[in-house]
């Protein structure tokens, strides 16, 4: 037999109202030799009844480990019908989006599940930021549950925000009215191991979703980004739709507003002031820093808007020299900034996000010539176009002269441009065996 991953059945154990929830990993050689891979794990609470329908939690939860490891998967538990055809959809998409490293492997069950029927639940993905909050605001009369994943953004041995975090999700979820359920799971300690967590976020909250189809039949996720940015980031729709299940309706909400824009709606939502968590520094004695890009760009928008004053939970004032200082390293940020200038009126503060937001994309692409710039100009002479390039672009971000900006831009840009396709010039003729007739010179009609 060839070697391969077999997910062993899940099995569930029960005490009062506490649920846990687990299943082995395992690598088998081939030679009838076992390797405990992980043995991965959901606890919660969860009053009434509770049954595992099937193996999908799990499989989706493996399936990135078993492409990186190129290794086919053998779940013990049966799936739903059409389940294993999504997920060969799903690795498609993975690879054609985050491809290098990863492998198209085989995937099989022992039997399809029955079809859950009956009356269930409808439940949202809540983690106390802009996007959930909204969601659950907004829908608040059709749901009956709210998921809050613990070791998703904070990690598990972050344990006083950790409590911190949870406490503040109980306290909102319970002035909104609805239950929250708590999950708590070692997905993250295991899939960290073999992919980033760009690529493995979606997967974890699918897994979760597919993990309660006996008592939910929709689960709804807060979209981060609009319509026109999903093609960049792994919460797009097509991505997040391939966790649907033949009895689970998994969608995304929120798909037509900017996070602006769902700070304005959020206008009369008096627990989105107090329990609002949007930080990834992770303090230990507050929710959000107030400081890092993400904390300043919640309170440049709440400015925007007209509602900076009604937050408890960030700065009720803008610190124009905290915003200057920020370093944007994504074009899908730096989107988010230039949503926030253009809903700005207030003269000065348009202003300030103006001089900003070109500081912003021209920090963005002098760092691309950085990283293009060390990937193809791997040789000694590198190291002194490096330094010509990398101190006056990233070493300056305090800068806001444009003309400085774009003579830097211009200056540097050349001098990579003609570096780079010299070493082009050379690696083709290389290529050909040195005969100039299949390779000539190229650079000097380079445009």
């Amino acid at each position: 037999m060839p070697e391969s991953i077999i997910i062993t059945k899940p099995q569930v154990q029960r005490v009062g109202d506490r649920v846990t929830v687990s299943a082995d990993y395992l690598r088998d050689d081939g030679a009838g030799q076992m390797m405990l891979l992980h043995r991965a794990s959901f606890r919660f609470e969860w009053r009434g009844p509770f049954s595992l329908a099937g193996g999908e939690a799990f499989v989706t939860l493996g399936l990135l480990p078993a492409m990186r490891l190129g290794l086919p998967m053998f779940s013990e538990a049966p799936v739903a019908p059409g389940f294993l055809d999504r997920m060969k959809c799903l690795m498609e998409i993975i690879m054609a989006w985050f491809g290098d490293g990863l492998t198209r492997v085989e995937l099989s069950a022992s039997a399809e599940r029955p079809i859950e029927t009956g009356k269930r639940g409808v439940a949202a993905f809540f983690s106390c930021g802009v996007d959930s909050f909204h969601t659950v605001d907004k829908r608040r009369s059709e749901l009956t549950h709210l998921l809050f994943i613990d070791g998703f953004d904070v990690d598990l041995h972050q344990v006083e925000h950790r409590l911190l975090a949870r406490a503040n999700a109980q306290e909102a979820a319970g002035e909104m009215g609805l239950p929250l359920v708590i999950i708590e799971t070692d997905a993250r300690l295991f899939l960290d191991r073999y992919v980033g967590w760009k690529i493995s976020g979606g997967t974890v909250v699918g897994a979760v979703a597919q993990l309660f189809v006996s008592v939910i039949d929709q689960a709804i996720l807060a979209a981060s980004h609009l319509w026109r940015e999903n093609h960049q980031n792994s919460d797009a729709y097509m991505f997040a739709s391939q966790f649907n299940l033949a009895d689970l309706d998994f969608c995304l909400d929120g798909l037509n507003l900017s996070r602006a824009g769902k700070i304005a709606d959020l206008g009369d939502c008096a627990p989105f002031f107090r329990h609002l968590r949007v930080c990834w520094e992770m303090p230990l004695d507050r929710l959000n820093c107030g400081s890092c890009e993400k904390c300043l760009r919640t309170i440049v928008s709440m400015n925007a808007v007209g509602l900076i004053s009604k937050c408890e939970s960030l700065p009720s004032s803008v610190d124009w020299q905290k915003v200057a200082s920020v370093e944007i390293r994504l074009t899908s940020v730096l989107g988010m900034w230039d949503e926030i200038r253009r809903i700005t009126v207030e003269p000065k503060a348009r202003a300030m996000l103006d001089d900003l937001l070109f500081k912003f994309e021209a920090n963005l692409w002098s760092l691309r010539l950085w990283e293009l710039g060390k990937e193809m100009a791997q040789e000694k002479g590198w190291s002194v176009l490096g330094r010509k390039l990398g101190k006056p672009m990233l070493g300056a971000t305090w800068r806001h002269d444009r003309v400085w900006y774009l003579k830097k831009c211009h200056q540097h840009l050349g001098q990579l441009r003609e570096r780079l396709f010299a070493i082009a010039d050379r690696r083709s003729a290389k290529e050909s065996g040195g005969d100039k007739s299949k390779s000539q010179p190229i650079s000097s009609t380079r445009p």
